[in-house]
């Protein structure tokens, strides 16, 4: 999982299918404007706003391209973004799926630093299902991280693959294993980060899931490119996941409770200190051609992404978008 998720619509998982399905058929082409922003306790605000084309490349494939334009500010400086992607999703016989995009984001750096040329980024994610219950979902992608001024300024690239697998144990009961290791790189350095996770999953029903996990995520050295970077971050935590879809409305709940400690480069971990993190989609079919999604998402944890500041540090984004098909 590419935890780390600011305006999930226009990254990775945009047109990975959450949400509704009744305000579009695979013979459709869509169009979905987007519009959302964040902050988080450091002072940072983001407002990102763009569209998403897609339509049928064959019965069991559609293709398209996304475009952002954002602007992301912490009072003092303010830098420009803009990000164009071709993208497309593949169904394979099966039960398998294959969601890619490819192109590039350009920054704006006036009055603090000069202007980079365009960036390449993209996402590749793989996601595979066995008769028997078992899972595996593989995820690459390279982004520019937009979390703060200081770090767009530093040209901060995230380049990260992992992977999530599921196995079945007993009845209900499943074990998740996590992989993620990631390259993060800069014009002052280059660090990596490693995460691993182990879970046992409760299926309370098809719908809702129930989840105790633990996560130990370490960073290679410390930066100089603005973002925080412990030697060591490790989470205990509670979580549950439920996914309804009831006449017009889909509805999506993420939501993790609980505590981690950290360990500066060169130190022992501290105390523990409470953690969580919630997340939320709704999507309302207005009619068969258009259904509106709100997305909501909220995080006290600095392992939640790449961050600017240590303990403390809290996030919250929103974002809507109205997705409609034509023809």
């Amino acid at each position: 999982m590419s935890p780390r998720k600011a305006l999930l619509f226009l990254l990775a998982l945009a047109g990975s299918g959450v949400g509704s399905t009744r305000a579009q058929s695979p013979a459709a082409v869509t169009i979905e404007p987007v519009i959302g922003g964040s902050r988080d306790s450091d002072g940072d605000a983001l407002f990102r706003f763009g569209v998403g084309v897609d339509g049928p490349a064959s019965a069991r494939s559609r293709l398209g391209v996304v475009a952002t334009r954002g602007q992301v500010a912490d009072g003092i400086d303010r830098v420009r973004l803009m990000e164009l992607l071709a993208r497309g999703s593949w169904q394979l016989p099966g039960r398998t799926t294959i969601n890619a995009g490819l192109g590039g984001s350009a920054l704006d750096l006036s009055g603090t630093a000069a202007t980079e040329r365009v960036i390449p980024t993209g996402y590749l994610r793989v996601r595979a299902r066995g008769a028997s219950g078992t899972s595996l979902d593989a995820r690459a992608q390279r982004v520019v991280v937009d979390g703060s001024p200081t770090l767009v300024a530093a040209r901060v690239v995230r380049e990260e693959v992992g992977t999530i697998f599921e196995l079945p144990v007993a009845g209900a009961l499943h074990a998740r294993a996590l992989g993620r290791l990631t390259g993060i790189s800069s014009r002052f350095d280059r660090n990596t980060r490693a995460q691993v996770a182990g879970m046992v999953v409760f299926k309370a029903t098809p719908e809702v899931e129930i989840s105790g996990q633990l996560h130990r995520i370490t960073y290679a050295h410390s930066s100089t490119a603005g973002y925080f970077a412990p030697r060591l971050i490790e989470i205990a935590q509670l979580g549950s996941y439920t996914e309804l879809e009831r006449n017009r409305t889909s509805f999506a709940l993420d939501v993790s409770l609980g505590a981690q400690r950290l360990a500066p480069q060169g130190g022992i971990p501290g105390t523990w200190r409470r953690a969580y993190g919630i997340w939320s989609l709704v999507s309302y079919a207005m009619s068969r051609r258009t259904a509106l999604r709100l997305e909501l998402e909220a995080y006290d944890a600095p392992a939640a992404g790449i961050v600017t500041s240590g303990s403390g540090w809290r996030y919250g984004s929103a974002s809507v978008s109205l997705r409609w098909k034509v023809g």
